[in-house]
């Protein structure tokens, strides 16, 4: 399985930066769903940070267990490793909520969202690395980052509601920008609104895994 979702993985790198590709006059997405979901219906995006290692499936399950991809694999196999999942009692698949949360274990191999607190880790890292992007069958998500944070092990979509109220997304916004610590990053020229939609990676913090880490995305722009 490993073998194949690399696959995947190195051919959206190419696709992204052939500049010499035809445009079609359809979105049609890089990644192969078609195989993927053969592999496992759960997985239904893909997220990629250009100039990291993070390229990997997103997936959800449905069989009524929100934490089942914290301690199985991609096939479904008991792995420490888990995958990057969301949650179905607080995420639709198709990132249509007002703040998609994707966690991933925080592993010392590197793997999964084990790179994300170095990788975020001053204000240069943030201006390299400043574009996630999110796949899935119909559309193509860019999203802008502008705050990597330690954050309190709150579970942010059930505090605020799954942010049924619009103006939940600016006030969250303003409680990661109001972190105390060294290690918080926020970009103050981004000026969230009720109107955004959030992307939010969460992970464990390495000094306290009582507390999470967080990298916090405004989607600026589609593509389907």
């Amino acid at each position: 399985m490993r073998e194949s979702t690399e696959a995947i993985a190195e051919q959206s790198v190419t696709l992204l930066h052939d500049e010499e590709a035809e445009i079609p006059e359809e979105y049609v997405s890089p990644i192969d769903f078609e195989a993927l979901k053969a592999l496992n219906e759960d997985i239904y995006a893909w997220i990629y940070i250009p100039g990291t290692e993070i390229n990997h499936p997103v997936l959800q399950s449905v069989r009524g267990d929100n934490d089942y991809y914290l301690v199985h694999s991609v096939d479904r196999q008991v792995d420490e490793n888990g995958c990057l999942f969301t949650e179905y009692l607080y995420n639709d698949t198709l990132f249509a909520d007002p703040v998609t949360v994707i966690y991933g274990h925080r592993m010392r191999s590197g793997e999964m969202f084990g790179q994300l607190e170095k990788l975020y880790a001053s204000w240069e890292s943030l201006r390299n690395l400043d574009e996630i992007i999110v796949y899935t069958p119909t559309r193509e998500l860019h999203f802008q980052v502008f705050a990597a944070t330690p954050f309190s092990d709150l579970h942010i979509l059930n505090y605020y509601r799954r942010f049924v109220d619009a103006s939940d997304i600016p006030a969250f916004a303003e409680r990661v920008s109001e972190v105390h610590s060294f290690a918080r990053i926020y970009d103050n020229s981004t000026e969230i609104t009720e109107d955004d939609h959030l992307l939010v990676l969460s992970t464990c913090l390495i000094a306290d895994e009582l507390q999470r880490f967080i990298v916090v995305a405004r989607l600026i722009y589609e593509i389907s």
